[in-house]
């Protein structure tokens, strides 16, 4: 089963039936057995969004703002290497563009999502 096939299928599972049907045959899986199975999902749906996807694979489903990996260009010996841009670009379906809209002059190899902007946890 591909990582994609189990992120598809797993949140449909999470705090399901499934589980306490089966912790119902096998008396394995007991309420702290259902927390670690949740956050092997949580640790799943992480590392799938800190996944870098090269382009070559998969783009991005819809517009949205991602990081990216391009091909750059030493400018003194010419030499190509591979960059992170220190900025976020967008896909638009057809190309990259930069945050005021106009078409990134890199080859972007590679993209993933931006990350879930920092919650300030409240205190109870």
């Amino acid at each position: 089963m591909t990582i994609e096939r189990a992120l598809e299928l797993l949140p449909q599972m999470r705090d399901s039936e499934w589980i306490t049907a089966v912790g119902q045959v096998t008396a394995i899986y007991t309420d702290e057995a259902k927390e670690v199975f949740n956050t092997a999902i949580s640790a799943l749906e992480k590392q799938e969004a800190d996944r870098w996807h090269p382009c070559s694979e998969k783009m991005p489903a819809a517009p949205f703002g991602c990081f990216v990996t391009v091909m750059d260009t030493n400018p003194i010996t010419q030499e190509e290497f591979e960059n992170i841009l220190p900025y976020f670009v967008g896909w638009d379906g057809e190309q990259w563009n930069d945050a005021d809209g106009e078409r990134t002059p890199f080859e972007v190899i590679a993209w993933k999502p931006l990350p879930k902007p920092y919650k300030l946890e409240e205190e109870s």
